[in-house]
C-alpha cells in the first residue's frame, strides 16, 4: 500500500467518523436537503433516567444508526444512565469493515440539551 492510499483511507475513515457525529447531533426535519437526516433523542429527555429507558434508548440507537450509516458495524453500545445529573453517558464502540478499521469509540452524553460529544 502506498502513502498516498494510507491518507485517503484515513479521509475516508474520518468521513465516516464525521458522517455519524451528524446523524447523532442532528434531529430529523432539521437539514433541509435531507429530512430523514439524524436521529429523535426528543421523547427519551423527558422520560425517567432508569434501566428500562436506557434499554429502549440503546435499542434505538443500535437500529437505526446502522440504516443512516450502512459503512459501520456497531460492536457494542453501553448506556449508562446518571440520574443525579440528569443524563445519559452514551459509549458507541465501531468498525469500518470496509477500510478495515476496527474499535472506534465515540463518548457523548445525553441530556436536556441534546446529544453532546464528549
Amino acid at each position: 500500500k502506498s502513502d498516498l492510499n494510507d491518507l485517503s483511507e484515513i479521509q475516508d475513515g474520518s468521513a465516516v467518523i464525521n458522517s455519524i457525529k451528524n446523524i447523532l447531533t442532528t434531529t430529523p426535519g432539521q437539514k433541509l436537503l435531507n429530512p430523514l437526516l439524524g436521529l429523535d433523542f426528543r421523547s427519551y429527555l423527558f422520560e425517567p433516567i432508569n434501566s428500562t429507558t436506557s434499554y429502549f434508548l440503546g435499542y434505538y440507537i443500535y437500529n437505526n444508526l446502522g440504516i443512516q450509516e450502512p459503512r459501520v458495524t456497531l460492536n457494542k453500545l453501553k448506556i449508562t444512565e446518571n440520574p443525579d445529573q440528569g443524563m445519559y453517558l452514551i459509549d458507541i464502540n465501531f468498525s469500518i469493515p470496509k477500510l478495515d478499521i476496527n474499535n472506534l469509540t465515540l463518548n457523548a452524553t445525553l441530556n436536556r440539551d441534546g446529544y453532546v460529544a464528549l
